[in-house]
């Protein structure tokens, strides 16, 4: 994957975020930190089981979770046939 520090991205609630620089990387996908320092960035990589991790990553927004928790905030879809942000 090419080198996307500095990229700006726009979530479905029209949030922007601009991606800070790479902080792990795993089977699922890479984590990045974003320039306010506020939240964690996970790009899900490929295209297999997207939509299942879509709707997922939907519900747990509505759900209630305890303090000191890591929860999903917002949604960023990037649809790129190429793999190119």
């Amino acid at each position: 994957m090419q080198d996307i520090t500095g990229k700006k991205l726009t979530s479905t609630s029209n949030k922007t975020y601009i991606l800070d620089k790479e902080i792990g990387k795993g089977a699922q996908g890479i984590i990045y930190s974003e320039t306010t320092g506020k939240y964690l960035i996970k790009l899900f990589l490929g295209k297999r089981n997207l939509e299942t991790n879509l709707k997922k990553l939907k519900k747990l927004l509505r759900v209630n979770y305890p303090p000191r928790f890591i929860r999903p905030v917002d949604i960023i879809e990037i649809r790129d046939t190429n793999n190119e942000l």
